[in-house]
């Protein structure tokens, strides 16, 4: 296990989804959209200046939390990226990542805090994970908390 300042240490490595997983994720963020749909009374109105500064600023503290000082476990034997010129690297535990939308969750609502959470997600798909899934996964686990 090593300490990792910074996850963009390494190229940016996007897998080509398949057909199937294309259609998964749909139904993925079909059943989110949904869920959101249900618990959009638990949302905070983002109508006051309050609320929207608060989520902008949690927006920015995700943006550098995802992607700052965390555990990189080590990759066993994993098999390399298709098409990627570099060694397998095991998965990263940002320490601090679920804090924003964990803070999300409790002061402005699921919604607030599913975006926070996919945007995590989406950074995380970018630079570790390499599965487009993470976002939605991220989103879920967000929204749930909150309820």
């Amino acid at each position: 296990m090593e300490i990792i300042l910074w996850l963009p240490d390494a190229y940016p490595v996007l897998l080509t989804p398949t057909l199937e997983g294309v259609a998964a994720w749909l139904v993925f963020f079909t059943l989110l959209f949904l869920l959101l749909r249900q618990t959009v009374s638990y949302q905070v109105p983002l109508s006051n200046r309050s609320a929207i500064g608060m989520f902008l600023g949690l927006l920015l503290f995700q943006a550098a939390v995802t992607l700052l000082l965390g555990l990189r476990l080590p990759a066993g034997s994993a098999l390399p990226l298709p098409n990627a010129v570099q060694e397998p690297r095991g998965p990263a535990l940002m320490l601090l990542g679920s804090l924003p939308w964990m803070l999300a969750g409790g002061l402005l609502g699921p919604i607030a805090a599913a975006a926070l959470g996919f945007i995590g997600g989406a950074l995380r798909l970018w630079w570790d994970s390499q599965s487009i899934f993470t976002p939605l996964e991220l989103a879920l686990l967000a929204s749930l908390f909150s309820v």
